[in-house]
């Protein structure tokens, strides 16, 4: 509904709040409930720079909220999940979620966008409002530099030592087991490196020549064949 957050940017306040947030000053609006108050924060969120964060009272709140902010522009918000667990827990957490969370944050940090996951609001190359829980923006979860320092990026036809990499995963907590078919794995067989990352929807296998990456394809997990480049 562009031509209705067009309307919106027309009622009478509106750059006032604009001007407002612009400047950094705490405002309250008072009057839109619901999806009215979604489609003005969208309405908003287009008229400012950088990221927002929308943080709402509960979880489906927080889903409805992004779902109807997309009715403005679609992809322009993205829904930060909790976790289901506690810390101490014995139960680990949720896959899907870790991976949801940690697709918004590399999104904050990298600008990079989700894989589009079938059940998650995840963060596309436009987004710019992020809904969260109360919850939700209480868990801990990694810093910026935690996030950069646990990041690497591997092109075909760079250097990268095979056995070098391998430290480096396992530093990061990684797992060496002899068929990655879960996250947190990795597998080195020879020249070929399988790995699969958290926030990803499949494993990669990187093949080397010497200590160059000649190439690097996604595999499927039960097949354990390539796919694509």
């Amino acid at each position: 509904m562009p031509e209705l957050a067009e309307k919106l940017r027309g009622i009478i306040g509106f750059d006032t709040l604009l001007d407002g947030m612009r400047a950094g000053r705490s405002l309250t609006v008072r009057g839109p409930v619901g999806s009215g108050a979604a489609l003005l924060a969208g309405a908003v969120v287009e008229g400012l720079t950088g990221v927002a964060l929308a943080l709402c009272p509960g979880v489906e709140y927080a889903e409805e909220f992004a779902e109807d902010v997309n009715l403005v522009r679609e992809g322009l918000a993205c829904h930060f999940p909790p976790l289901e667990t506690l810390p101490g827990d014995e139960e680990p957490p949720n896959e899907a979620i870790v991976k949801s969370r940690l697709s918004v944050l590399r999104h904050l940090v990298f600008g990079t966008p989700g894989e589009g996951g079938a059940d998650f609001l995840e963060p596309q190359p436009g987004t710019r409002l992020v809904c969260a829980s109360i919850n939700a923006l209480l868990q801990p979860t990694l810093e910026p530099d935690e996030l950069r320092r646990g990041t690497r990026a591997i092109a075909v036809g760079s250097e990268a030592a095979p056995r070098e990499l391998v430290e480096w995963l396992v530093e990061s907590r990684f797992y060496s087991v002899p068929r990655v078919t879960l996250p947190g794995q990795y597998s080195l067989r020879g020249g070929i490196l399988d790995i699969f990352s958290h926030g990803t929807k499949q494993p990669v296998r990187i093949e080397f020549f010497g200590d160059e990456v000649d190439s690097i394809r996604t595999f499927d997990p039960g097949t354990q064949l390539s796919q694509q480049r």
